[in-house]
């Protein structure tokens, strides 16, 4: 890979990259088995709705209105995962302020259902995702829901929370009351779970049809709090298909999903379009950015060429872990990410996964994948990434591209 990376270095400098980015930039009931998680695809509010409802009110809210906002490109955004969930008030506000500050549009986050409703199901506890909503819409950032995992009460024993919930319904009643929660706010688009193609997020084993089943549970329960909302299907890791099933690779999962029943059940694709330890357009099977168009092309086989992709995950990490990049590569493979991404009219919003360094510890890879470095330092790429931004919203103000505010 490093004599690879060598290659591509040669062939493109770093003026190159910037020059042309540039030229083309001239989108949760009773609890129950779950047997009959496939035939009802439709949502009904738990009986007991005083039981059910949150007891506490959702945070205020005060920001400027929508005409004295920035125009915050459409495509551009962070994704944090759960870490500002975990973070103190201080740490918190001064990430906030850092990714508010690039001008970027979107901040996803994780709605962690096993602290939500860790004590059972007629339980509710928002503090933490309240904090990180408020901060972000405080600063005209718009909020990617990703709600995701399962509690200790909705997974089978001995289960870790990357394990389905045992009945979909659970599920679809917690982002039902999301979604009339945070709605309200302006929170009005959802990623459904993470990664589900791979055993590490959807364990034991992959499983299409039992994806399909979850996610048309919660997009009926969503589309019943807010009907206007948008709900995107999972974004889906890197990978080859696995013999043994661990990994689905992205264009047999979605295809899985579609023969499943699942079409009228997002409105957009979700996909996390890894590239590294090479550039986006590198030549590869495994690199899921270069065959992003082999995705769109399920979906338009599908009917849905309509719809469009959204990269809710793309990072690259430094370090000097196996397959880490130095962060002046790192900052060619943002450059080339927008510049490519851009240029194909079936996508929707690219988020960089992530703006910190959860860690210090440089031979840790998925401690490294920030735009700046633990201790707040900018790597290279974060200029970069200001820069991105920059030129999009002299279009926006030029309303050359409508997406802008789309």
């Amino acid at each position: 890979m490093r004599s690879g990376r060598a290659r591509v270095n040669m062939i493109v400098a770093v003026g190159a990259v910037a020059l042309a980015f540039a030229g083309a930039m001239a989108v949760f009931a009773a609890c129950g088995n779950g047997d009959d998680r496939v035939s009802n695809t439709t949502f009904t509010s738990p009986r007991d709705t005083k039981a059910a409802q949150p007891t506490t009110p959702p945070p205020t809210v005060s920001r400027l209105p929508d005409e004295r906002l920035p125009a915050r490109p459409w495509r551009t955004g962070f994704a944090n995962g759960v870490m500002p969930l975990q973070l103190d008030d201080a740490q918190l506000a001064r990430d906030l302020d850092g990714m508010a500050a690039t001008g970027a549009r979107w901040l996803r986050v994780d709605f962690y259902w096993p602290t939500v409703q860790e004590a059972g199901p007629q339980s509710w506890n928002w503090a933490s995702t309240d904090r990180v909503v408020k901060g972000a819409v405080e600063r005209g950032m718009e909020v990617l829901a990703m709600p995701a995992y399962s509690p200790k009460w909705a997974r089978p024993p001995g289960t870790i929370d990357h394990h389905p919930p045992l009945n979909p319904d659970w599920y679809a009643t917690f982002v039902y009351e999301a979604a009339k929660r945070y709605g309200p706010l302006g929170v009005d688009t959802w990623e459904i779970w993470n990664e589900p193609n791979v055993e590490a997020f959807w364990q034991p084993r992959p499983d299409p049809v039992a994806y399909a089943a979850l996610l048309q549970r919660a997009y009926a329960a969503i589309k019943k709090a807010d009907p206007d909302a948008t709900v995107i299907s999972a974004g889906l890791a890197t990978g080859l298909d696995e013999a043994d099933g661990s990994t689905l690779s992205a264009r047999t999962f979605l295809s899985r999903v579609y023969d499943a029943g699942a079409r009228d059940s997002f409105d957009a694709v979700g996909l996390h379009p890894a590239s590294f330890p090479t550039l986006p357009l590198e030549p590869s099977d495994w690199n899921s950015f270069y065959n992003a168009p082999t995705v769109y092309q399920v979906m338009a086989d599908h009917g849905d060429a309509d719809k469009k992709i959204w990269a809710t995950e793309f990072g690259s990490p430094t370090g000097v872990a196996q397959n880490a990049v130095t962060p002046e590569f790192q900052r060619d493979i943002l450059l080339a990410a927008y510049r490519g991404w851009l240029d194909w009219p079936f996508t929707g919003p690219l988020l960089v996964y992530s703006y910190r360094d959860i860690a210090l510890d440089p031979g840790d890879r998925e401690a490294n994948f920030g735009l700046v470095q633990h201790n707040g330092t900018p790597k290279v790429a974060m200029r970069a990434f200001e820069e991105v931004v920059t030129q999009l919203e002299a279009m926006c103000a030029q309303r050359s591209r409508p997406e802008c505010r789309e």
